[in-house]
């Protein structure tokens, strides 16, 4: 699966975080841990142990 054209914006600001703006189109899709899943080539394992914190959320 090709997620990056989902990935407005990727940033790195801290040695353990990252800032990640995608592009979510409505109806079912993938959700915030598959995509990181996909650009990075990680497994559900390497997945399950991130913490992943929505801190917004703009409507278009």
């Amino acid at each position: 699966m090709n997620a990056r054209p989902l990935v407005e914006a990727i940033e790195i600001v801290s040695p353990n975080s990252l800032e990640m703006r995608i592009h979510h189109n409505s109806g079912p899709g993938l959700n915030t841990r598959e995509i990181v899943a996909a650009i990075f080539s990680l497994s559900p394992t390497e997945t399950a142990g991130l913490r992943i914190v929505k801190t917004d959320q703009i409507l278009e």
